[in-house]
């Protein structure tokens, strides 16, 4: 993911293959929007998908690594309520120049609700690796050895990948660790995490968009 999943790594690696690939006749900008669909992609498979061969080699199910759906309706409200807090520091810190300058990560994701919807859903499949990886893989593998402490170690190096960015958004997800990766483990489901984590960045992205540019008034860019 560091050094074939960046950005712009597809750029400097094989421009060939990508010119290839790209259609013609983009709409102006969605070069940008391709970049972060790379990304997106790679992210997906460095976390999600990469894992699932040693899962099997080791003899356990992927049913097993907490994807299972019962439950999801009984805990949905706890998940909510959670997400309703995360909620106001959302709307405290898109005040703030230094989340504005930050979010959305697709510079370009208020100009057309095509760009909107297009970019959210590529940012949901990156989120669907984190917490498969993080939330899923992770605890259940270190669960039998560790105990409850396995969301400890998990939430070190889920921490660490939030370095770069602004101190509040790193120091909070020290406590949205233990919180998604408890809930997680009682639950044995990836799912009301995935959701409340793909809310609070949604939240995010539009709550920025509404201080600086506000919300599209276009569905489809222009040309």
């Amino acid at each position: 993911m560091e050094y074939f999943g960046a950005k712009n790594a597809k750029n400097t690696l094989y421009p060939e293959l990508v010119d290839a690939v790209l259609p013609d006749g983009l709409p102006r900008g969605w070069e940008l929007l391709c970049e972060h669909g790379y990304w997106a992609l790679w992210r997906f498979l460095g976390f999600g998908v990469f894992a699932v061969p040693f899962i099997w080699l080791g003899g356990e199910r992927l049913r097993d690594q907490y994807l299972s759906t019962r439950g999801f309706v009984r805990h949905l409200p706890i998940y909510l309520a959670a997400f309703l807090v995360v909620l106001v520091a959302v709307a405290v810190v898109s005040y703030d120049p230094r989340f504005q300058a930050y979010y959305p990560f697709y510079d370009l994701a208020h100009r057309s609700w095509a760009d909107l919807l297009i970019w959210e859903g590529l940012y949901f499949l990156q989120f669907l690796g984190l917490e498969l990886f993080f939330r899923g893989w992770w605890l259940k593998a270190c669960k039998a050895q560790l105990g409850s402490n396995a969301i400890f170690a998990m939430v070190v190096p889920y921490v660490m990948i939030h370095y770069g960015k602004e101190l509040p958004e790193t120091l909070g997800a020290i406590l949205a660790g233990v919180i998604l990766g408890t809930l997680a483990m009682r639950t044995r489901s990836i799912w009301g995490g995935l959701l409340v984590h793909m809310l609070v960045a949604i939240s995010m992205d539009v709550a920025v968009i509404l201080q600086l540019h506000g919300l599209p008034d276009t569905f489809w860019p222009a040309w």
